[in-house]
């Protein structure tokens, strides 16, 4: 199967490109969540942007791993 090999193949790529670059961008995101802890700048009065990071991992990985 390959991209030229008909719709099924393409979309079948186009899906999995999809995916990893929301993977990658979750493991971005994951990463600066845990870089600014590291730091100091999550309390529990600002903590919305761990909370969506963590929100959109959940959405990405089929099973919230």
């Amino acid at each position: 199967m390959s991209l030229a090999s008909g719709t099924y193949g393409s979309v079948f790529y186009a899906l999995t490109l999809f995916h990893a670059a929301h993977v990658v961008a979750g493991i971005g995101g994951l990463v600066y969540v845990m870089i600014a802890s590291e730091l100091g700048r999550w309390s529990a009065a600002a903590h919305t942007p761990v909370r969506l990071w963590t929100m959109f991992w959940h959405f990405v990985t089929p099973f919230g791993s």
